[in-house]
């Protein structure tokens, strides 16, 4: 059975704060757990209370402690205490958090920069449709949202465990810019451009996209490096794009690019 101090940290996983303590962050439920297992990502830790689990959920939990996943079962009340969800379908995997530097990043053919996007729901997004389109690594600017918060977690679908993640400062970020050969695509709803042009771009080397808020757009320092700001044609019913969207209707023009 897990400890009181064990139930503390996991409860504490679900702040920004905790995360950073305890250097972990929590998956909840059967599909993410089903998802980490597939990429090779074993949680540390596996809390459960095997009174909630599904066939499924038992099934996976076998095979979780097959490949010597610690397992911890916990009371029902203790769960839902700790869970950031009212179903968390009986399981809870902690996981440690990856230590990628920006300097790892530096021989990715495909990189996506979320520049402060905030939304969960938004990131989340991004990092899944970064990895359904082959994008080889996902940088957040430090006005994004944790990457390893429950609501984003959830919200990647799995991917999470599949795609390089790294958050830094907006500073950071275009230092390593600076040092590197990316060329950099910046999606400007006041731009002329379009997605007409990403091919010889694209085909120059390496490319970074980044995506901005829905509210703030793309930083200054972003916009002023960019070789290329696209503006995404859409119809003028609606004002515009929410950033998950505006982002991978961008990386799916630049997947279905011809290879050089």
């Amino acid at each position: 059975m897990a400890t009181h101090s064990e139930l503390q940290s996991l409860r504490s996983l679900r702040t920004g704060k905790g995360r950073r303590e305890c250097n972990q962050y929590a998956a909840e439920g059967v599909r993410l757990l089903e998802e980490s297992m597939r990429h090779g990502v074993d949680p540390e830790v596996l809390y459960c209370d095997p009174g909630a689990l599904s066939d499924r959920g038992r099934q996976l939990t076998e095979d979780l402690r097959g490949r010597g996943v610690r397992y911890e079962e916990i009371a029902a009340h203790q769960l839902e205490n700790a869970a950031d969800t009212k179903t968390p379908q009986g399981l809870i995997g902690v996981f440690k958090c990856p230590e990628l530097s920006l300097e790892s990043l530096q021989t990715c053919r495909r990189l996506l920069i979320c520049d402060g996007i905030s939304d969960p729901g938004n990131a989340g997004t991004l990092i899944r449709s970064a990895h359904a389109f082959d994008f080889e690594a996902v940088l957040l600017t430090d006005e994004s949202a944790d990457p390893f918060s429950p609501k984003v977690v959830r919200s990647t679908a799995g991917s999470i465990f599949a795609i390089p993640t790294v958050k830094t400062s907006l500073e950071d970020c275009l230092g390593f810019l600076a040092e590197s050969s990316f060329s950099l695509v910046t999606s400007d709803p006041a731009a002329t451009q379009d997605t007409a042009l990403l091919t010889a771009e694209a085909c120059s080397g390496q490319l970074a996209l980044a995506i901005g808020s829905e509210g703030k757009g793309i930083s200054p320092g972003l916009l002023e490096r960019s070789s290329l700001r696209l503006a995404i044609r859409h119809s003028s019913r609606v004002e515009s794009l929410n950033a998950g969207v505006a982002g991978s209707l961008l990386m799916r023009e630049i997947y279905e690019l011809p290879a050089d």
